[in-house]
């Protein structure tokens, strides 16, 4: 399995600082999840798949066996033609299983949250129209809830109540599976508990993530525990995408945090 970007091969946690860390130096520290998700790939001075992601892959029969053969950190995607910044993943990979090619997309996660919610993102957008200012905010976001979720069912969470992110996440991880011409999907939220980071925001993205999966999967899902990967998952496609392939989520996670004395 090997690492790299734009050309530049990464083989340690320093090499991935270099050519893939964040924007800000702010964001790069121990506990936090750009750190954490380099050490994880890249702790030994060797690229590796880490066990718990290795693990949640093998825990499904839709993936069992596959093994990953590269990556790319901090990988810009786009899966729409509107002006503005491309969907950032924390890491894409692509991985072997039999015959089949399969996309992965990582988002990474020490406890910050899934971004806006969908409701406050509207309405946000719709107070700058207001002030005379120009977004695209409304028309992404149309296309997105067109393209990944099934009509509203009754009793099922109000869109208002769905985090932004996880929409981007899951729309970019279809788009990199279109890009590599892969058979499956699959968007892997890779959490991680340390010593700076608080249970209850781990609570909150538990509970927002579940929340977005019973909404994406029309009910059929509703839970989505550290461990497990539900799916395969069809989505509408339309507009965003003519052709989808089967999509599945999981989650994996990492226990850093260490007793204090």
């Amino acid at each position: 399995m090997h690492i790299e970007r734009d050309g530049f091969q990464i083989l340690s946690v320093s090499d991935w600082k270099t050519h893939a860390g964040p924007k800000s130096s702010d964001q790069w520290r121990c506990g936090r999840s750009a750190y954490e998700c380099a050490s994880a790939w890249c702790s030994s001075g060797t690229p590796r798949v880490p066990e718990e992601i290795q693990a949640l892959l093998d825990g499904h029969p839709d993936t069992v066996g596959c093994r990953i053969v590269s990556a790319i950190p901090e990988h810009p995607v786009r899966f729409d033609s509107l002006r503005g910044e491309p969907r950032n993943a924390d890491l894409v990979a692509v991985a072997e299983c039999a015959d089949d090619r399969i996309a992965i997309s990582v988002e990474a996660k020490a406890d910050e949250s899934f971004d806006m919610y969908i409701g406050d993102l509207a309405a946000d957008a719709v107070d700058r129209i207001a002030h005379g200012e120009r977004t695209g905010a409304l028309v992404r976001l149309e296309g997105l809830v067109a393209a990944l979720l099934p009509p509203r069912k009754q009793r099922a969470p109000k869109l208002g109540g769905v985090r932004y992110q996880l929409l981007t996440a899951t729309a970019g991880a279809l788009a990199y599976a279109i890009q590599e011409g892969a058979a499956k999907a699959v968007l892997i939220i890779h959490e991680f508990v340390t010593n700076h980071t608080r249970d209850d925001h781990h609570r909150r993205n538990s509970h927002d993530s579940d929340v977005f999966i019973g909404r994406l999967s029309g009910g059929a899902f509703g839970h989505l525990a550290a461990g497990n990967m539900v799916g395969p998952l069809l989505v509408p496609g339309q507009p965003l995408f003519a052709d989808v392939p089967p999509l599945y989520i999981g989650k994996a996670s990492r226990h850093l945090r260490t007793q204090e004395t």
